[in-house]
């Protein structure tokens, strides 16, 4: 049993001594973690320079704001790219790796 206020593991002290210290153990910006020649960078310069006015023509304007065409594109062709067609893989893809999480950053 921990004392009040004593951390309950070493994970807890760890994160609690680099946050004190001032470290932050990853890179200020999600554009950092992805090199420059990765193959999500080409997609997402593939995607930026098509004419997709077509796609948010069709967006009502109506309801909750919808996900970015481009962004939606962007995800779903490096996805492809990778083997990964099932929806719910794509999901956990976004939330997990890294290339997934800076091709749907704004």
């Amino acid at each position: 049993m921990s004392g009040y206020g004593k951390p309950t593991s070493k994970r807890n002290l760890r994160d609690k001594t680099l946050h004190k210290k001032g470290v932050d153990p990853l890179p200020p910006s999600v554009d950092e973690w992805v090199p420059g020649d990765h193959p999500v960078r080409f997609i997402y310069s593939c995607l930026d320079q098509m004419e997709l006015d077509s796609f948010y023509e069709s967006y009502a304007s109506e309801g909750r704001p919808p996900y970015d065409p481009q962004t939606m594109l962007n995800i779903l062709i490096y996805a492809y790219s990778k083997g990964i067609r099932s929806s719910r893989k794509i999901s956990r893809a976004c939330e997990d790796e890294i290339p997934f999480r800076w091709i749907s950053v704004d």
